[in-house]
Parts: structure tokens; sequence; C-alpha cells
């Protein structure tokens, strides 16, 4: 058993603000030095505690505590934890039983140190207890989450205020838990949880990478962006399970074909990588709603009409020289990019009948799609960035839209206001921002021509 006794700061602050109390009658306490003692030992959690649930904590974590203040009756025995990235733990333990809900004690260790604090809160204000005596024993220094901490403490302290005491002593464990949505950046971490692991962010180098087979609850796999010339492994792709893979820029020319057994996959992105082609295969993923492509400018699009669930498709960049016949294969289709791609000429778009949003920004567009007018369920476009459009013969035509709501109009070098803009009543959102418009009087006329529409100039 090792003992570490040291004198800390608030034992400095303590005497010092004692001794500047002037507006209390009671004679201040004499030699109130703090005392700290830390222990570490092998511990045995002799006694049971049934805890009441207060917040409803997960039956999957141990948070029992029966910390008592001696001069009450009442029990302190609900523990919420909080441990950040420099292993700083703190602990609150509150009180299940109304009347009482109003203390809180609060542990807080930082490597070999520790501070505990009593707080009593009122209508008026709180009461602060510092401790002139504090005894932690626990069995291990906290070290990383899903650790099992147990202990026991007694601690004396006074009021700054009016100088009266308090002793409390219990015994407590938990685990360390992580926070509410915890991303695991690092697999052999999710592979010794306890937890149900649903989301990891994986190095490309990870050593364990062929252990992933072993979470079997994994729901979302993202490798870290940037990481370059990764080498697939089979075990990546036995997990059907997956809904999420994200493998952006990972330069990858090509996409195993047992992608294929993915089947709960509803999101893949592989956005800037250097794929020659699609798999086929993808389509075996019934359940594919988003595909992110942007950034492969040397692919050959041709499979895309095979994954004729998808609702979400990002082709940003891509080095269109024109539209793929084959999207209007995607009859699902709800959201397409088709930005940067400066040498598509966009003559006409396909026949999406579903869709609600289309960005056409950074085309160095001249003429809208010829059958534009044919989107009857667009609801948001994106044109920014398109200087030499003809905008009143484009805006005319965007007027046949019937359920057109959001306009992006940034950076278009619009000089002026066309008029044909005073006409969109429907619209809820109209973005001219970024744009050479000078005439605030015009600016002004027209959110008042607009009355139900966020104009952001």
């Amino acid at each position: 058993m090792k003992y570490i006794t040291k004198n800390i700061i608030i034992a400095f602050l303590i005497s010092s603000s004692l001794s500047c109390v002037n507006s209390v009658t009671k004679e201040s306490p004499q030699d109130y030095s703090l005392v700290t003692e830390l222990i570490i030992k092998n511990i045995s959690f002799q006694k049971k505690i049934e805890l009441t649930a207060c917040e409803n904590p997960s039956d999957e974590k141990i948070k029992s505590a029966n910390i008592k203040l001696n001069d009450t009756e009442n029990v302190l025995n609900y523990i919420e934890s909080e441990f950040t990235d420099d292993r700083h733990l703190k602990l609150r333990f509150t009180s299940c039983d109304p009347t009482f809900s109003n203390t809180t004690l609060e542990l807080s260790i930082i490597n070999t140190s520790f501070l505990i604090t009593l707080r009593v809160h009122s209508e008026i204000e709180d009461e602060i207890y510092y401790p002139i005596y504090q005894q932690l024993i626990i069995n291990d220094y906290p070290k990383e989450y899903d650790q099992e901490i147990i202990g026991h403490l007694e601690f004396r302290g006074i009021s700054r205020d009016n100088f009266q005491e308090v002793s409390l002593s219990g015994d407590f464990k938990f685990f360390i838990e992580r926070p509410k949505g915890y991303i695991y950046r690092d697999l052999a971490e999710a592979i010794r949880s306890k937890e149900k692991v649903t989301k990891v962010i994986i190095d490309c180098n990870d050593k364990q990478l062929g252990e992933i087979g072993k979470l079997k609850n994994l729901k979302s796999l993202i490798f870290n962006k940037g990481c370059r010339n990764r080498v697939f492994t089979n075990e990546i792709f036995q997990l059907p399970q997956i809904e999420i893979l994200d493998f952006e820029g990972g330069h990858f020319e090509e996409i195993p074909l047992d992608i294929g057994n993915l089947t709960s996959l509803k999101s893949l992105d592989l956005r800037n990588n250097r794929l020659k082609e699609l798999p086929k295969t993808l389509q075996q993923c019934k359940k594919l709603e988003k595909l992110y492509l942007e950034g492969n400018r040397g692919c050959d699009f041709s499979n895309l009409q095979y994954y004729n669930t998808l609702k979400e498709l990002d082709l940003e960049d891509c080095n269109l020289k024109k539209i793929p016949n084959n999207l209007q294969k995607l009859v699902h289709l709800e959201n397409l990019v088709l930005s940067k791609n400066l040498n598509c000429g966009f003559s006409d778009i396909p026949k999406l009948k579903n869709l609600k949003h289309l960005n056409l920004s950074y085309c160095d567009l001249k003429n809208l799609p010829s059958n534009i007018e044919d989107l009857h369920q667009l609801e948001t476009l994106s044109l920014s960035g398109n200087p030499q459009l003809e905008w009143n013969k484009a805006l005319k035509r965007l007027l046949k839209l019937p359920n057109l709501k959001e306009l992006n109009l940034q950076y278009c070098e619009l000089k002026k206001i066309p008029k044909e803009l005073f006409q969109f009543k429907k619209l809820d959102d109209l973005n001219l921002w970024n744009n050479d418009i000078i005439d605030f009087k015009e600016e002004n006329r027209l959110r008042q021509g607009l009355p139900n529409t966020n104009v952001a100039t």
C-alpha cells in the first residue's frame, strides 16, 4: 500500500479566504491545514448497493455509490462521470431523494492529485464546503475509458462563508463512461471496449485491421482522410451489418467486387480517389441510398445505372464531358450534385421525376439545360459561380418550376438585380451573396417585393 500525502494550493486559498472574512461574528477556526491522502491498492467492493436511477442510467454501466453525510440520514447515490483527453476525471455524486437533490459532491482526479468539494444549492446562493481533510482509496489511477474504478472516500469540509463543518464518507464504483456520441479512433480501443461499438475512425496503418470482424455491432467505418495507397483487407467486406463506409482520399483505382457482400450498406464515400470504374456488384447493396464520387476525374460511370436505389449522388469535379445518360434510370434520385464540371455543356439533364435538389454551381454555364422545366419536384437549385449565364432568359424558365423553394446565385458577378427575381413569390430562400450589386435601394425593394423570402445579399 502506498501513501501519498501532500499539501496543495487550495489549502493556502482556504486559509487566505478565512483570514479575510470580517462580517462573520463567529470566531474563525484555527490551524485548518488541508490533509490529503491518496491510496492505491486492490479493493474488493464488499457492500452490494442497489442504485436508484435518478436519470435513467444504462443498465450496462456500473453506477453505484453509497456516500453518506454523517449529520443527516440522506445518501448521495447517483454518479455522473466526465473523462477528458488529458486524463482528468470528474465525478459528481448527487442524491435521488428529491428533498436532498440540492447537494452535490464533486471529486476531481488529475494524475496523482485529487480534490473533493461539496456544494449545497439554495434559492439564494450556493454554499461550498472546501476540504480540511480528504482521503481517497481507489483500485487504480484512471487511465482510459471502460476502466472500472472502485473506491472509498473520507471528507471533512468547512464553509468559507460561515465556517460550518460537514463530514461524509462512503464507497463507490463505476465504469469510466464515454461521452454520448464518442467516436473510436483506435481499433484496439474499440475491440477492448465493453460497449456496443457502432462507429470507428481508423488510421490507414492500423495493425489490428484484420480483427475488425470482432466488432459485431459496427455500423459506420471511416478511414482517416489523406491516408493514401491503402490496401483493402478482406475482413472489411465480411461485415454485412455495415451501413456507412468512407474511403475518401485513399487514391484507390478500383473497389473490390466483394463490396457487394455489404448488404446493409446505405452510404458509400469514394471521394477523391482515382477510380477507373465502379464495381457492378455494388447493385447487390439493395439499401444503398448515398454515393459520393467527387474528384474521380477519370472514372467510367457506365455502371451507375445498376444502382437504382440511390437517392443522393455526388459527381462534383469528375471531369464529365456530358451528363451520363444512364442517370435517368435512377428513378429514386432526390439529390444530384454536378458542380465543377466545366466541360460538360449541360445541353439537357436526365428526366428524374423525384429530383428535389440540384447543384450546377461552377459549371461555366451559358445556358440552362434545355429540359430543366421538366423537373417538377425540384425544391433547391444552386447556380452559384456561373457569371456567364444569360440571367433574364434563365430566370424566366425557372419560374416554371412549381416547387422551387431555394435559389443560390452566389458569386455570379451580378451588378444589378434581374427584374425576373421579383416574380419568385414562392421562394423561401434567395442567396445573392458575393455579387457586385451596389444599389441598396434595389435590394430593399426586392425584400419588400418578396416578403415571405429570406433574401441574403
